[in-house]
């Protein structure tokens, strides 16, 4: 019985491998005409909102303050990612509560997670979160991310990421977004992610469309990760 178990766990695994990536590369697209737009919490999910106002008073203990509600759309079709944006103007760090909600394939599937950023002059940045989502892109030197899926404690979840800070951000110029220009932030840094990874050959960029498309590398590079992912630090996001 449990070699036959086994052996449907290996054809599974084997299926995946073989047919995810051939999925990914010729049906997965990013649009760069992403928009990024303020909200009131009226045009917010009661479940957002929910997680939103329960993480809050966490984040308010660390020295994070609101900076407002936003959301994350138009990259890809069903998909759309609402978040609380914080900073800490006292260490110069930002935090967000994110709260994804993917309807493609029919199927409503909800993401929650808390991200805490550290961001440099120089365009590089540290990031630590406890999303349970596996990451798909390729490590790049220019960002740092430390994923800790299991952890739900918001201080200690921070105090990780100060430690991250500290071994790794060396005398770097920390920098937040300035202040009444977060939409174009989150803009740029989102499209800064895609065009580092069209860099090391996971995605292509495709001017016509304005779509960003995954390499057989990227596609295989992508399911290998969601089916062997390590526990608690990656390179990128």
């Amino acid at each position: 019985m449990f070699n036959m178990i086994f052996n449907i766990i290996l054809i599974g695994i084997v299926a995946m491998v073989l047919l995810g990536p051939v999925y990914i590369r010729f049906f997965y697209r990013t649009s760069s005409r992403v928009t990024v737009s303020r909200v009131g919490v009226s045009e917010l999910p009661a479940a957002a909102v929910h997680y939103f106002d329960k993480s809050t008073p966490d984040l308010e203990r660390e020295g994070f303050s609101v900076v407002g509600d936003f959301i994350l759309s138009g990259s890809i079709k069903g998909n759309t990612v609402y978040f609380r944006f914080f900073a800490n103007r006292g260490s110069s760090d930002s935090a967000m509560c994110a709260f994804i909600v993917d309807i493609t394939g029919g199927k409503k599937r909800v993401a929650p997670y808390v991200e805490f950023c550290t961001g440099y002059s120089d365009g590089s940045e540290i990031d630590t979160n406890n999303s349970k989502l596996p990451g798909a892109f390729k490590a790049v030197p220019e960002k740092r991310v430390f994923q800790y899926p299991d952890i739900r404690d918001i201080g200690r979840l921070y105090r990780l990421h100060v430690q991250a800070v500290s071994e790794s951000g060396g005398a770097r110029r920390k920098e937040l977004p300035a202040a009444g220009h977060e939409e174009a932030y989150f803009r740029r840094s989102f499209l800064r992610d895609f065009d580092r990874q069209v860099e090391v050959g996971y995605f292509t960029f495709d001017p016509l469309s304005g779509d960003y498309r995954p390499t057989w590398r990227g596609a295989f590079g992508m399911v290998w990760r969601s089916l062997f992912r390590r526990p608690a630090v990656r390179g990128t996001s």
